[in-house]
């Protein structure tokens, strides 16, 4: 991870990701109280309309009330879920409040949907080493 000198917007930047792999990033989560606070890793995924948060994360935070919701998956069928308010924290401090929908995998800890990402500057970008170079600004 790197930060700028006083670019307070820089979240995150990945050096010599590979095609067709994944880009992950530290991420703290917390209820909207702030308590408890989980460390975990996030993944982005611009085909996600929703971010996502896995039930092991659901747990830890004790994450109360979920609202039912229903998802479009990317096979067209729709499916009833759970979505639970969550504050999340960037590497750099940044935080965002999102309502993330609980998914059955344990791995990734969060998935920063597009209703996160669409609220910023979302770069990939040759890194000169045959990989790409990945930055999200807001």
């Amino acid at each position: 991870m790197k930060k700028t000198k006083k670019d307070y917007s820089l979240i995150a930047t990945a050096d010599g990701i590979q095609p067709h792999s994944w880009i992950r990033t530290p991420v703290s989560l917390s209820s909207l109280k702030g308590e408890p606070k989980e460390e975990g890793v996030a993944v982005w995924d611009t085909g996600a309309q929703n971010s996502g948060i896995s039930r092991r994360m659901v747990k830890l935070l004790r994450l109360k009330n979920p609202k039912a919701v229903t998802e479009t998956y990317a096979d067209g069928k729709a499916r009833k879920t759970k979505a639970y308010w969550v504050l999340v924290t960037f590497p750099n401090g940044r935080q965002a409040h999102v309502q993330a929908v609980a998914h059955k995998a344990d791995n990734p800890d969060f998935i920063i949907g597009m209703d996160l990402i669409c609220f910023g500057r979302f770069l990939l970008e040759p890194d000169g080493e045959g990989g790409v170079r990945f930055t999200f600004s807001i």
